[in-house]
């Protein structure tokens, strides 16, 4: 399993994002979730979720203001990526319940940008074998 953490927001937010795992992973993911807070009934069913191919699920501790993104082995890159925006916008629509924003509000695009921002060198390594370009 790999496993990336963000900042997010001047740092009050975190986001670690587990990805690419397989059956041995399990137990780390177990652990994961249970530390998350889900009940013994809900991380047996978000388990049964995760195991699949082309899935994905995202969890929160608002308590902590942590969010944990799980992204299951993939078909096609196109298929991770979409998943992986899927989850990201759950991500948003937790903290913007957190902070009380709207959802569908500038502010709420702009986080969900940010966090894209930051992933960016996630996606480009995952995705191809190309190098990102270098600002000037």
């Amino acid at each position: 399993m790999k496993t990336r953490y963000f900042d997010i927001g001047d740092e009050d937010w975190g986001i670690v994002l587990c990805y690419d795992y397989d059956f041995t992973d399990f137990d780390r993911i177990w652990a994961i979730i249970r530390a998350a807070g889900l009940t013994d009934e809900k991380a047996q069913a978000a388990m049964s979720v995760l195991s699949r191919t082309d899935t994905g699920m995202t969890l929160t501790s608002f308590g902590d203001m942590m969010s944990f993104l799980f992204i299951s082995q993939s078909s096609s890159d196109e298929e991770w990526f979409n998943t992986l925006l899927h989850e990201v916008k759950h991500v948003v629509e937790h903290i913007s319940e957190f902070y009380r924003v709207d959802p569908k509000s500038e502010p709420a695009a702009y986080l969900q940008g940010e966090i894209g921002r930051q992933m960016f060198p996630l996606v480009i390594q995952r995705m191809c074998d190309c190098q990102t370009k270098k600002p000037d």
